[in-house]
């Protein structure tokens, strides 16, 4: 265990050292917050009977919930209307899944619960609320175009992440208006590590010599599965709007 500690701390030293080296090296600083809109999507990856049916049933009672995503990140402009943009971001993210009109008869045959468990008779939702937190290095490339009083902007990226933390809580809603909330195990570890990319388009507007403000529409899709089963996998995509600052004392954004 301690071991494996000082490991994780070397890692950690490593990772910010190269990051404050390629701080060094870039032009421009900024910090970024962006509110979004989190979801699972379902991809079949295998024929087996029933699988559309599982995969639509699911879809249907899924909800997406309020995430963000945040980061410090460092600019290097290459080229009149191009810049490269790498930092640190942590996102929050993940769904929650429904299951309504419960009678006790949906809720034996279903398996969720059983005849002895407390509230059966008067259980009519359940609600899962599935939360991720992952720290990841963003790797974008941003396209500048001037305007007659903004600047328009356009950025690709990939962002390679690492799960934090994960969790899972169940929700038990009845027919009284009272609830009992319990954690829960995943039916399936979800994946450690995973790749981000993200597409977004706004405006620049500058501030003064040495900061600027841009706001983009961005969208996010988890390249790699969150969950990977026999048939299918879950993938988390978002969208939002992210809020920069753009800054570097002494030298003109």
């Amino acid at each position: 265990m301690k071991s494996l500690m000082t490991l994780q701390k070397l890692r950690w030293f490593s990772f910010c050292f190269l990051l404050f080296s390629i701080g060094a090296y870039c032009q421009n600083t900024g910090v970024s917050f962006s509110p979004e809109i989190s979801y699972r999507n379902f991809v079949k990856t295998d024929f087996v009977p029933g699988i559309d049916q599982f995969i639509e049933e699911n879809n249907d009672l899924s909800e997406s919930i309020v995430g963000f995503t945040a980061e410090v990140f460092f600019v290097k402009p290459f080229a009149r209307k191009l810049s490269f943009e790498t930092g640190l971001s942590f996102s929050r993210d993940g769904y929650n899944s429904f299951i309504r009109n419960l009678t006790p008869e949906s809720l034996f045959l279903s398996g969720v619960l059983n005849s002895d468990d407390p509230g059966f008779d008067s259980t009519n939702e359940i609600e899962t609320q599935n939360r991720f937190l992952s720290v990841g290095i963003p790797f974008r490339l941003a396209y500048i175009a001037e305007g007659k009083n903004l600047k328009f902007t356009w950025s690709l990226g990939v962002t390679p992440e690492y799960l934090l933390e994960s969790s899972s809580t169940r929700i038990y809603k009845f027919a009284s208006g009272e609830q009992e909330s319990f954690n829960n195990d995943f039916e399936s570890a979800p994946a450690n590590f995973n790749l981000t990319a993200s597409l977004s388009a706004g405006v620049e507007l500058p501030i003064n010599r040495t900061s600027t403000v841009r706001i983009e529409p961005v969208l996010r899709y988890g390249v790699f599965p969150t969950f990977n089963e026999e048939a299918y996998e879950v993938n988390i995509f978002s969208y939002g709007l992210s809020l920069k600052y753009l800054f570097r004392v002494g030298f003109p954004y």
